[in-house]
């Protein structure tokens, strides 16, 4: 419908109300057709197979677009964000113009995956509070403040050395009450799989959206810019730096960061992170079963 406005107009029946240009990609010529198109919505369905590829998500990682991908598939060569995945839900409206006697039938769409203000992912009846075990994607700065955390909470804590291998490291760990954390902001081709290991475990997901974010919420870092960051990052992120919010996050912090005791480096982290004055401060954004006090 819309490759039809583009090329007919009003002649075409459709109509198109939107800020911004609104262009969709055909076939082979996708990638040159790409290519000269910038800061614009670009639509796609689940019959453009090139979605799904490496060369796709090459070419988004650098562009000016915002791109919406309308499939029953998981593009799992893109990081995308689990509460940017979202369904179409069919409803009516009984009153248009104050007449109640009108109807109108139309589509909106709704977030799938629900969470809680702690950031805890489809979260009814997983059957526990306190979690057997944690396995965290992270095999970096991450794993290793929450590695710090569990030892002093008495919990064992695996690292699943990327976010590929999650569900295997949470199938294979001992224990059957597992917390699993993942970067929330690139999870969503990875949640259907995670979330699937609850057939044979008791799985709690816990998906900020990255662990520098987290490390931003605790307030450790004295900047009056940061809360403002947090509250609207999408003022603040040009799509043609950053393919991910996660990448965004790290960059945020190490710039704010820099010239305080608590400089970050994702790669090892911080010493001053895991004494325990900032690991309490840290916690207090942590799901309950986390927290230091």
């Amino acid at each position: 419908m819309i490759r039809d406005y583009n090329d007919r107009g009003p002649e075409s029946g459709v109509t198109l109300s939107c800020d911004v240009p609104c262009e969709t990609l055909s076939g082979r010529r996708w990638e040159r057709e790409l290519s000269i198109i910038e800061d614009s919505i670009i639509f796609l369905d689940e019959g453009n197979e090139f979605i799904y590829s490496k060369d796709f998500a090459k070419a988004v990682n650098g562009s000016s677009n915002y791109f919406v991908l309308i499939s029953r598939r998981d593009a799992s060569e893109l990081p995308y964000s689990v509460d940017e995945i979202l369904k179409l839900v069919n409803t009516t409206s009984k009153t248009i113009n104050g007449r109640k006697s009108d109807k109108r039938f139309y589509s909106v769409t709704k977030p799938i995956y629900s969470h809680t203000a702690n950031m805890l992912y489809q979260d009814l009846n997983v059957g526990f509070e306190v979690p057997d075990a944690v396995v965290v994607e992270d095999s970096k700065s991450g794993y290793q403040f929450y590695n710090a955390l569990c030892n002093r909470l008495g919990i064992p804590c695996y690292t699943a050395t990327g976010v590929a291998n999650l569900k295997r490291t949470i199938h294979e760990c001992p224990e059957q009450n597992v917390l699993a954390i993942g970067d929330g902001a690139a999870f969503g081709p990875y949640i259907e799989k995670v979330l699937g290991q609850r057939v044979y475990k008791n799985v709690r997901l816990f998906l900020p959206e990255s662990f520098e974010w987290t490390l931003l919420r605790s307030e450790l870092i004295p900047s009056s810019d940061i809360p403002k960051i947090l509250e609207d990052p999408s003022s603040y992120i040009e799509s043609r730096d950053y393919l991910s919010w996660e990448r965004f996050f790290t960059d945020v912090l190490v710039k704010y960061s820099t010239d305080t005791r608590y400089a970050y480096r994702k790669a090892r982290l911080n010493e001053q992170y895991l004494k325990p004055q900032a690991m309490n401060a840290i916690s207090k954004v942590l799901p309950k079963c986390l927290r230091m006090n």
